[in-house]
């Protein structure tokens, strides 16, 4: 079996979307962005089977976005990281090995960082291998 017949099928699999969050962590090349905890926006899909969990209409049959923000929120809390880019590796893996996702996406900004720039950031896919 190759890496793409892994992935989850589109026609079997459910996006559970987080948009718009917000998360304050330590983040930041810059003395002025060490100074004090900076306020993230994420937007994450977190492709999972969540057939049974339809049927039965049960959450604990997928992924609880509740738990997902709260984890986000806690694991990021007292985390510093320097690069945008090591910390969304750090989220999409750490997602990957919390939750029963086979795909993560995760967007994640700075906004109103630079003058006359709405928000910079990165974006990341992971897959379960």
């Amino acid at each position: 079996m190759n890496a793409s017949d892994r992935r989850p099928n589109p026609s079997s699999t459910h996006c559970v979307q987080i948009r718009h969050c917000e998360v304050a962590t330590w983040i930041g090349v810059y003395e002025h962005e060490q100074a004090q905890r900076m306020t993230l926006i994420f937007d994450i899909d977190l492709d999972v089977d969540a057939n049974a969990a339809s049927a039965a209409d049960r959450i604990d049959q997928t992924v609880d976005y509740v738990k997902v923000v709260q984890d986000l929120r806690d694991c990021l809390h007292d985390r510093r990281h320097f690069l945008i880019e090591t910390l969304a590796d750090f989220v999409a893996q750490r997602l990957l090995n919390q939750f029963t996702a086979q795909r993560v996406r995760v967007n994640v900004a700075k906004h109103a960082v630079l003058e006359g720039v709405a928000s910079v950031g990165v974006e990341v896919e992971r897959f379960r291998c």
